[in-house]
């Protein structure tokens, strides 16, 4: 029964995990409305989330291969795929975003496989080929996006899944197994942070998120909404393992067309429900055929220091 519950308990995670995800699309389209600097919303945004992760962390023990992690994970899980995420949202709508990072595991196994870090089947093959399908529907029809000028935003948005396509091996392959998931975040968004700093100086956006003026509320749930998605993806991780976490991207296409349209009114093309359509096949062929988590661990874990 105790093997049962633990199942249970990590799916309904999984099911938090997307929901969260896919109204976080919505919610920065509100928040980059207001023209906000996309370097500096993003550096603002990875203090919030380390804020609200510093009463549940612990410090971590700092050795090469876990500062080499915290800063890998803060550029390719943050820094860069939120940078591009908030560069683009303003000109795409913001149910388009779940479907185009929904191609996230492709890409990973496209990484992996050019490493040789998996091994070649046909059946994985296709679904790589139904993820470039999927981009194909949204940037070639004339009627696929609701205005003109569009496509060149979603070959831009591309960079986020590859981002988050490295960030999956990186975790799986690097993370420190002993560290907890509110340590492992908090250390990820205090380097991204202090990484973007000089660089939205530079650019003059680095002022106060008040200036954000009335979408400052919405910053701050944008925030909560960003650290509950990735505190419960290293947590399903850490849980059930990569595989199972995996199946969070079959969630967050439908839950980021929905929030767009209850949210902001968005009513997408039937060409992005066939992208939508193309992406749950492409996920379905390129995940291994086993995914029940094997071994929930409920154990807390040990601090790191």
């Amino acid at each position: 029964m105790r093997g049962a519950s633990s199942v249970a308990r990590v799916r309904t995670l999984l099911l938090i995990e997307g929901v969260t995800w896919g109204a976080s699309y919505s919610v920065a389209r509100i928040v980059t409305s207001s023209g906000v600097d996309p370097v500096g919303l993003t550096m603002w945004q990875s203090f919030l989330i380390a804020g609200l992760m510093l009463p549940f962390a612990k410090w971590p023990k700092l050795t090469r291969s876990s500062i080499r992690f915290l800063v890998v994970t803060a550029v390719f899980g943050t820094a860069l795929p939120s940078v591009v995420w908030f560069a683009v949202t303003p000109h795409l709508p913001a149910g388009l975003l779940g479907v185009v990072n929904a191609i996230s595991p492709m890409m990973a196994l496209s990484i992996c496989l050019a490493l040789s870090l998996e091994i070649f089947a046909i059946r994985r093959v296709l679904g790589i080929a139904f993820g470039f399908v999927a981009v194909l529907m949204l940037v070639v029809p004339k009627t696929s996006l609701p205005g003109a000028g569009m496509a060149g935003w979603v070959l831009l948005l591309l960079a986020m899944p590859l981002c988050y396509a490295a960030e999956g091996i990186i975790i799986a392959t690097m993370r420190p197994p002993k560290e907890r998931s509110t340590t492992l975040l908090c250390g990820m968004q205090v380097i991204a942070g202090v990484l973007l700093l000089p660089i939205a100086v530079s650019r003059g956006g680095a002022g106060w998120p008040a200036a954000f003026g009335p979408t400052l509320l919405w910053f701050v749930l944008l925030g909560a909404l960003n650290a509950a998605t990735f505190l419960l993806y290293l947590e399903v991780i850490r849980r059930a393992g990569a595989v199972f976490a995996s199946q969070s991207f079959y969630l967050v296409p439908v839950t980021g067309i929905l929030w767009g349209y209850f949210l902001l009114g968005e009513k997408p093309s039937p060409w992005v429900f066939g992208a939508i359509a193309a992406t749950l096949l492409g996920l379905a062929l390129v995940r291994p055929a086993e995914i029940a988590p094997a071994v929930v661990r409920e154990e807390p874990e040990e601090d790191g220091g």
